[in-house]
């Protein structure tokens, strides 16, 4: 609720809404919603929401434009979306081989930046592929829509000693955060025990580990505390 009032005052208008993975039980469908205060028309047609709830995931999000996966038994394909000009831009895999992800239907950690300028095609992808030991390092890849093609990233990014919630990113000043879970499975002993967001610099890969404020973390230890995090105006971190 406190975030819709936000929204409401940014002027933003509308927000999608998916079920997660996990908790799918008939369909995919995806929802669009008006917030309450405004029911202005966000300009999405009723066809551009039929095609987005037809076996398609929204991985990511970045103003106005939308990061798809699409997933049958026959085909699997990334693109972006702009629902408002009914116009999709295919992507190629960031793995040609048959990842993971694909073999277990669990989606990809894929997050999508929008570059500066009024061009909508003018984007980036940064693709965090799961780490292969007990390290916590995940190897990255970036895909830049003029280029075309995937790079690797020189640097691999280190997630600590916690789970992080990667569908919730905040990208600020071309850095990218993520917030950490609040389980209670790590002991006082550890420097990774109280929640944390890491970020990591999409320019050149420095990796920094942020302290939350203490009034946000005083219920951290709480089985049922489970924080979020999104940007919002001048203030870079809001927490709930």
């Amino acid at each position: 609720m406190k975030q819709g009032e936000h929204s409401w005052k940014m002027h933003d208008t509308c927000f999608f809404l998916q079920p997660e993975l996990s908790s799918l039980m008939h369909d995919l469908k995806v929802e669009l919603f008006s917030l309450p205060q405004n029911r202005s028309s966000s300009g999405v047609s009723n066809d551009v929401m039929h095609f987005l709830s037809k076996s398609t995931r929204v991985l990511s999000s970045s103003k106005g434009l939308i990061l798809c996966h699409t997933r049958s038994n026959l085909l699997s394909q990334f693109f972006v979306c702009n629902p408002i000009t009914k116009s999709w831009f295919p992507i190629p895999s960031p793995n040609q081989d048959q990842v993971e992800e694909e073999k277990h239907k669990v989606d990809p950690i894929m997050v999508l930046v929008e570059c500066p300028g009024d061009n909508f095609e003018n984007y980036m992808i940064f693709y965090f592929q799961g780490p292969t030991d007990w390290s916590s390092s995940f190897p990255c890849k970036f895909f830049n829509s003029k280029e075309g093609f995937w790079k690797e990233m020189e640097k691999n990014f280190f997630a600590g000693g916690r789970n992080l919630k990667f569908n919730m990113p905040v990208c600020c000043n071309r850095v990218i955060h993520f917030i950490s879970d609040c389980g209670t499975y790590l002991t006082r002993a550890s420097k990774f025990f109280m929640p944390y967001i890491m970020s990591y610099n999409l320019e050149n890969g420095t990796i920094k580990m942020l302290k939350l404020p203490e009034d946000a973390i005083g219920y951290s230890d709480d089985d049922s505390c489970d924080m979020s995090i999104f940007s919002w105006g001048k203030v870079i971190y809001m927490f709930g």
